[in-house]
């Protein structure tokens, strides 16, 4: 199963979607998944496994969280942290127009690897 798959069979279930009203349209080929959790033990329950199918399907992973969540993901990773990317979101956040191109460097940087939205 693709890494993108599997964030909409995870995610789906939890998220919060909302379709676009009379006057516009979604565009093919883009959705925006968004995970909606109450706590931690809800935001790792979901992230933890996503991460760790695609890292056992060799496919690469970068996470942009805040330092609180980040440094929580990591614990519970454990060694398995130090083959993700990781970034500070609040960092590359500050300024919206960073945040398409920080992660098309990464796509540009794992080629084929990474899941290729159509």
């Amino acid at each position: 199963m693709s890494i993108l798959s599997r964030l909409r069979s995870i995610f789906t279930k939890r998220a919060c979607m909302h379709q676009p009203t009379t006057g516009t349209r979604m565009e093919r080929g883009f959705r925006h998944e968004v995970l909606v959790y109450h706590d931690a033990d809800e935001f790792l329950g979901a992230v933890v496994p996503f991460l760790e199918e695609g890292l056992e399907a060799g496919e690469p992973a970068l996470v942009a969280l805040g330092a609180a969540s980040a440094g929580l993901l990591q614990a519970e990773l454990g060694a398995a942290a130090a083959e993700m990317g990781f970034a500070d979101m609040e960092a590359i956040g500050r300024n919206p127009a960073r945040i398409v191109p920080f992660w098309g460097d990464f796509v540009d940087e794992h080629g084929e690897g990474v899941a290729q939205l159509s």
